[in-house]
Order: C-alpha cells, then structure tokens, then sequence
C-alpha cells in the first residue's frame, strides 16, 4: 500500500508541476518574474515545477495568488 501511496504522490506532483509551468509560460512569465511575484525562490519554484518537491499549502496559495487564479484552478488538468 505504501508503494501505492508513494506512486500517486509522484504522479499528482508532476501533474501540478505542469500546471504550473503551463500557466507561467501562458502568462510568458520566467522563474525569476515569479521568484519576484510571490517570493519563492525560483530554484524551489523549478522544483516544484519538475515534481521534485512535495508542497506546502501556504506555498500552493501563494502560487494561485501570483497567478491570480482559484487554487483549484492548480489542479485542472494541462493542457
């Protein structure tokens, strides 16, 4: 069960992390333009972007609030 678990995580993170790169480039926006946004980092914003990196919600907030979009909006399927 752990192994599914861990399988899942893995998927749902690359997902979010297209997402988010989709949504960036959409707004033709780099890393750096969203490092400066929100004020994350952008060697965590690539992170997460690669699915390297499990999330924080207060991170997930900050993102939406960066993009001006619903935080379900994060979990819409990319296109």
């Amino acid at each position: 069960m752990k192994h599914l678990e861990t399988e899942r995580l893995t998927t749902e993170l690359l997902a979010f992390g297209k997402r988010m790169r989709v949504l960036r480039k959409e707004r033709k926006l780099t890393l750096v333009d969203l490092e400066v946004a929100i004020g994350i980092d952008n060697g965590d914003l690539s992170k997460i972007e690669n699915g390297l990196t499990n999330i924080e919600f207060n991170t997930i907030v900050k993102i939406a609030t960066g993009f001006d979009i619903e935080i379900y909006e994060l979990f819409a399927p990319a296109k």
